[in-house]
């Protein structure tokens, strides 16, 4: 938005934390016990950023929260999203859902953290495109009714143009060594375990 004060919020260049060719996939979360607002966006495509804010104008850079290297063979780690959750068998407050690029396609991966800060990571995907998709993108941590999903874009793959949203059930009976298996509602549930 040209002409209007303070924009951008969270520039291309922000000295000295960054200067990336663009900044992208903003998501917003309050974090109750800083009592701040945190935006993760990415720029490059192959890290995650924070930034705070106490006012929603003013922004904080508060550093990285993952890359690709915390990931096994990816070249994005991007589009992520960040919800308050405590994964079974471990510490922490928050997930993140976010997509990895694994050698030209798009699955969604998984990190979790006490702070919203320091993150930990499964390097593996938490779920891969389904049939007749060939990329997936910015999942969503949805309960519902007691039942626990993950909501997402899927690519179809005669048509790029063309996106589908699909949901994937987490089993939380798995719980007993912090494992989650998911399953695209869209198919014959095929689980992938996570975290590891």
């Amino acid at each position: 938005m040209e002409g209007v004060p303070g924009n951008p919020l969270i520039a291309r260049e922000w000295t000295p934390h960054h200067k990336v060719s663009h900044v992208s996939g903003p998501h917003a979360i309050w974090i109750d016990e800083e009592r701040k607002l945190f935006v993760y966006y990415h720029g490059e495509n192959d890290v995650t950023r924070i930034a705070s804010t106490t006012d929603g104008i003013h922004f904080q850079y508060e550093g990285v929260a993952v890359t690709t290297k915390m990931y096994d063979a990816i070249s994005e780690a991007s589009y992520a999203r960040v919800f308050r959750y405590t994964l079974p068998g471990k510490d922490n407050r928050y997930i993140m859902l976010l997509m990895g690029n694994n050698r030209g396609t798009r699955r969604i991966y998984l990190a979790w953290s006490n702070d919203g800060r320091a993150w930990e990571t499964r390097r593996t995907p938490v779920i891969d495109p389904p049939p007749g998709t060939g990329q997936i993108a910015q999942a969503w941590y949805f309960p519902w009714r007691g039942r626990h999903y993950l909501i997402y874009h899927g690519h179809l793959t005669d048509s790029f143009q063309t996106a589908n949203l699909y949901a994937s059930e987490i089993d939380r009976r798995s719980s007993g060594r912090g494992i989650w298996a998911c399953s695209t509602t869209t198919q014959r549930p095929r689980p992938t375990m996570w975290p590891r």
